[in-house]
């Protein structure tokens, strides 16, 4: 029969999908449930590791009523929980190193604008996420910064990826003064870095007074300030920092190369009957995002399928995957961390939550690394193909948090009720519909999985 005139034949694709990207998806979408994991197709054949991870805390919820949960793509300790109380980090003084990264400006009292940081403090053993503090000296001069005790002196350097010229300065809390103390007046053109020794040892140190950038314009990562010190310890106040939800579980195995392929954040409510009020705000969130403050609220302000906002009786489910191309990439572990400073994360705000409630926090993450110990078998990875790319793009489409009633369904509905209602994607639903039969297909091998 002849085509009617002005129609259009629909193109069918040829693409096929391989068996094992079922195991794949599910290590992606639940990383928790994977009996063993996979290879996951990479630009170049590489040798890998792969590993899954899975880690559980118990959690009573502290006198505030509240408390937060974080999980980013490292491939060494990503799981943190919000501090109840005022930490010490090191518990003994021994070597620290601070790498804080400039989040964004707030207009404090004197003397100007200053930075807020997300800073990671490490010793042989300890790692801690924390925000700045207001510091006030035996002046009363206030301050942003971090309160250390150190018993020697600090190097330290600030690095400037602003695109921009800018102007600040750097100050410390000097050790038997109590006086802030100038310490540099910086102006870093984009691209370089001034550097320094603090010469004498010190309890706090503060990165303010920016000039020649604008509010909002100064990304996360573009302005770090870094410091070390041989001996000494951080504070942080409580609810301003977060504390590891586990200890480092891959960092002795002598990691070259390496990626985060997923990872998954699900919090169960394990209180009483009578303990089960309060909120919850769960999702994948930008770089951006400040998860010191304001947390529902900015959450609400997310796309649909970025957030579950809902009541804290049911608990909730966020997943991660890797978005731009970099992040998918197996690369160096230092090429890496520079593709993971922009990535999105996992965030979780528990809220308004009564005496005695619980929670059960299950961390997972599925990685692939390089180690050259001939202890672990290399696998090879297989090379990016078509049929691969048809499947990143659906998971990348996918909602991303929900309460935990309905994460066992998550991929299955999707693609029942949620592919052809994409916005722009009902043409390539069409020119593809053989590849996304597959897909339902493989939805409905892992639809059961529990969570």
């Amino acid at each position: 029969m002849a085509q009617a005139s002005g129609s259009k034949s629909i193109p069918r694709t040829t693409l096929r999908l391989p068996e094992v990207f079922s195991d794949i998806a599910r290590q992606i979408l639940a990383p928790a449930t994977c009996p063993s994991v996979v290879p996951v197709p990479n630009l170049i054949a590489r040798q890998v590791v792969p590993r899954k991870y899975v880690r559980v805390l118990d959690f009573e919820a502290p006198v505030s009523g509240q408390f937060s949960a974080v999980m980013s793509p490292d491939l060494f300790l990503p799981g943190f929980v919000t501090n109840t109380l005022a930490s010490v980090i090191p518990v003994a003084p021994g070597r620290l190193d601070l790498a804080a990264r400039y989040v964004e400006q707030l207009a404090v009292a004197a003397p100007g604008n200053h930075g807020v940081f997300e800073g990671k403090f490490s010793s042989a053993a300890d790692h801690l996420l924390a925000k700045t503090a207001q510091i006030t000296d035996g002046a009363g001069v206030t301050r942003e910064g971090f309160n250390f005790v150190t018993t020697s002196n600090i190097n330290w350097a600030v690095v400037n990826k602003t695109g921009y010229t800018v102007t600040c300065d750097l100050w410390f809390l000097v050790t038997g003064t109590n006086l802030w103390t100038l310490q540099s007046s910086i102006s870093n053109l984009s691209g370089y870095q001034t550097a320094g020794a603090s010469g004498t040892n010190i309890t706090a140190i503060s990165l303010g007074n920016f000039t020649g950038i604008e509010v909002g314009q100064m990304a996360k990562g573009s302005l770090t300030l870094q410091a070390s010190c041989g001996t000494g310890q951080h504070t942080s106040a409580a609810e301003i920092a977060f504390a590891p939800a586990f200890a480092k579980r891959i960092d002795q195995l002598k990691i070259t190369d390496g990626r985060v392929i997923s990872m998954s954040m699900k919090i169960t409510n394990t209180s009483s009957a009578l303990s089960r009020g309060g909120n919850i705000s769960i999702g994948r969130v930008p770089s951006s995002f400040n998860p010191y403050s304001n947390i529902s609220l900015s959450m609400s302000r997310l796309p649909v399928n970025r957030r579950y906002q809902d009541a804290a009786e049911t608990g909730g489910y966020a997943f991660w995957l890797p978005e731009q191309s970099d992040e998918w990439d197996f690369d160096s572990i230092e090429r890496k961390k520079a593709a993971y400073i922009d990535s999105n994360y996992l965030l979780a705000h528990l809220n308004g939550l009564p005496a005695g409630a619980s929670f059960r926090l299950t961390f997972a993450w599925s990685v692939e690394f390089y180690t050259e110990s001939e202890d672990y078998t290399k696998l090879d990875c297989p090379v990016i193909s078509p049929a691969w790319t048809e499947v990143q793009r659906l998971l990348m489409q996918m909602d991303a948090a929900c309460c935990n009633p309905e994460s066992a369904n998550i991929f299955k509905r999707f693609l029942n009720s949620g592919v052809r209602s994409i916005q722009g994607a009902r043409d390539h639903y069409y020119s593809n519909q053989e590849t996304y039969d597959q897909l339902l297909a493989l939805a409905k091998r892992i639809g059961l999985m529990v969570l």
